[in-house]
């Protein structure tokens, strides 16, 4: 350490610059203050004698690495060993981020392998196109949709933007296969809930389609174990014989044979008044034939029209509808 003659302070000589990039490189500087009113002078922290200052030349900090293992030896091996351990830490920093980068790199860019498989079609016999195949079937039967929706094209295009791997089936299988086994699969849950029901009601009309195609339609009403009202038409069967009381009857009891309900556990059954319908409860001697009210509604209103007082009240309704519909243009 040089003394300068003339002065009680040992004096080391630095520039500010150095002095504040050091303080940020060198862990020397965590024992060393810069003073703010004089350029390049510092003080030491430790001595605790504020005439101790130390100068630095060109921008080097060995003036303060000596200062401190003179005067200071343990702070001096402390410093040391931080200084030492610097580089170690670059090092394992630098290989943590090449490992961090290629790892992104590993993650960016998929394997060939994986690829593929991303873009290969799900086996038909795999979960995952048996379970898309069923959500499918199912939102084809609830919304009455036409089988040939699975050929469009752009039905197949929506559904290849929602996952690629899956092959759309075919309107055949969707027809023949699907549909099916799906109405099975209800058709087993609905006679399940109806052997722990009590009670049922059923509901029927023989009708015929737009085409003039014989229909008979049944359905079942019961309160399940819960106290929730279930409705399930059991059948909607296309019947070309005539819809006489005796085949009605008949095909009745064959609906109630499939879905195991034994006559006993019917307590009415709601109809029309036809006389059809009303022969065929008839057949059916223990259940209570339910007169339909709308059905008798409806015909209360046509036989209402048809009486000669009535006819002139309407001719009278009709001309005063008439005059206020001209009077409003």
């Amino acid at each position: 350490m040089a003394s300068q003659e003339g002065s009680d302070e040992d004096v080391m000589v630095v520039t500010t610059p150095a002095v504040l990039s050091s303080k940020k490189r060198s862990a020397v500087w965590a024992y060393f203050t810069p003073i703010p009113t004089k350029t390049d002078w510092a003080t030491c922290d430790l001595c605790k004698l504020s005439h101790v200052k130390i100068h630095t030349p060109d921008s080097s900090t060995s003036n303060l690495w000596s200062h401190l293992q003179s005067h200071h030896p343990s702070e001096y091996a402390v410093s040391e060993s931080k200084k030492l351990r610097k580089p170690q830490a670059k090092a394992a920093e630098n290989t943590s981020k090449g490992k961090s980068n290629n790892n992104s790199q590993s993650q960016a860019q998929p394997k060939i392998n994986t690829a593929f498989e991303n873009n290969t079609p799900f086996p038909y016999e795999s979960l995952q196109w048996k379970t898309i195949t069923d959500k499918l079937t199912t939102m084809v039967a609830k919304l009455m949709l036409p089988f040939s929706i699975v050929d469009d094209p752009t039905f197949k295009d929506f559904v290849n933007s929602l996952n690629v791997r899956y092959t759309v089936p075919s309107r055949k299988y969707l027809s023949k296969t699907a549909i099916p086994k799906k109405y099975n699969e209800m058709k087993m849950k609905v006679i399940r809930e109806l052997k722990d029901c009590g009670s049922i009601s059923l509901t029927s009309d023989a009708w015929s389609s737009n085409t003039m195609d014989p229909y008979l339609s049944l359905t079942a009403h019961f309160i399940s174990p819960t106290w929730k009202l279930r409705t399930y038409c059991l059948r909607t069967i296309y019947m070309p014989e005539s819809h006489t009381g005796e085949n009605l009857a008949a095909m009745i009891r064959t609906i109630l044979r499939e879905y195991d309900i034994t006559l006993d556990r019917v307590v009415s059954i709601t109809t029309d008044s036809g006389r059809n319908m009303v022969k065929a409860c008839d057949e059916l001697s223990s259940i209570v034939r339910v007169p339909c009210f709308g059905h008798i509604l409806h015909n209360s209103v046509n036989n209402a029209t048809k009486h000669p007082d009535m006819a002139q009240t309407l001719k009278s309704i009709r001309s005063i509808v008439t005059t206020f519909s001209h009077s409003g243009k």
